[in-house]
């Protein structure tokens, strides 16, 4: 992390919980929307999610994740990351590590015992980074829905990992 971000993470003004106001929503629907697909905005979030946000002293936002509570089977309680993204010309300078790290730590102090996140092939360097390690690997299908008298096409989604927090 560059000293400019590391300054960030120690002054916590620009970090936000909640989306009051939508705009989180629409910064993460803008990155990770694509065509032909629902825009995430209609399934996210749902009860219980927590969307965050980290916000230039300009107050723009540039960087947003959202961190989803759940227990393992044995009933140990944890956290699931996810939809991390970081406006383009604020990427690669620190920004989503430093907003991961500070929701972990909050996380953290609120009763998470382990952190987890599925993420693509592209992205398990990012995660390993920040201390996450591999744990297996898995390839999704997902269904193309068509009308009532066609048949869905599988389309594989190559490249799920999922990570756990050492």
């Amino acid at each position: 992390m560059n000293a400019a971000v590391a300054r960030k993470l120690a002054d916590p003004a620009g970090l936000r919980e909640g989306d009051d106001d939508g705009a989180v929503l629409k910064f993460i629907a803008g990155v990770f929307d694509r065509p032909g697909r629902p825009s995430v905005d209609r399934f996210l979030p749902v009860a219980g999610d927590r969307l965050w946000s980290w916000s230039g002293a300009d107050g723009d936002i540039e960087a947003a994740l959202l961190s989803r509570r759940w227990r393992l089977a044995d009933g140990l309680p944890g956290v699931n990351v996810g939809f991390v993204c970081t406006r383009p010309d604020r990427r690669r300078g620190g920004v989503a590590s430093a907003l991961v790290g500070a929701v972990l730590e909050i996380e953290e102090s609120r009763g998470a015992a382990f952190a987890q996140v599925w993420a693509r092939d592209y992205l398990t360097g990012f995660y390993e980074s920040l201390g996450f390690c591999r744990l297996a690997r898995e390839d999704y299908v997902e269904l193309k829905a068509g009308s009532a008298t066609s048949v869905c096409e599988p389309a594989p989604l190559v490249g799920e990992n999922h990570a756990v927090l050492d």
